[in-house]
């Protein structure tokens, strides 16, 4: 049984794996947020007149600019834990015969369940974070 088990652990990460990942594929390609719904000019109002030395453009261009930055920040913040749950699945995968392994012994099925538990977690958070920055 421990050798079924630990050959056959990658497909079994992959079935969990796959499983989040479809899910997160569907509602990807059906939701891509409310705000690709508005333009550029729903965002940034064009004066009519430039005004003396086009200032007003300059205005309105630093008027937006923290805007702009906030949301690139939040993009660099989603990017990076979104690149950390991606090593963390991976760690996970790589290991996954060792804790699988203890499927087979009684003493340590326990160890084993709460592994299966931990990479299900994972899979969930780097979901939650993709329906999260999808549905923005």
């Amino acid at each position: 049984m421990a050798k079924v088990i630990v050959q056959n652990a990658k497909g079994i990460m992959g079935i969990l794996f796959n499983g989040f990942n479809s899910i997160a594929a569907s509602l990807g390609s059906t939701n891509y947020g409310f705000l690709l719904q508005f333009g550029v000019d729903a965002i940034i109002q064009h004066s009519d007149s430039g005004g003396f030395l086009n200032l007003n453009y300059l205005l309105k261009y630093l008027e937006t600019m923290p805007t702009f930055l906030i949301f690139g920040g939040a993009c660099w913040v989603i990017n990076l834990i979104l690149i950390g749950r991606l090593f963390e699945i991976i760690v996970y995968t790589v290991i996954s015969p060792i804790p699988l392994a203890t499927f087979a012994a009684e003493g340590w099925y326990d160890s084993a369940k709460a592994f299966v538990k931990s990479y299900a977690v994972v899979c969930l958070q780097g979901l939650v974070v993709i329906v999260g920055s999808n549905s923005y």
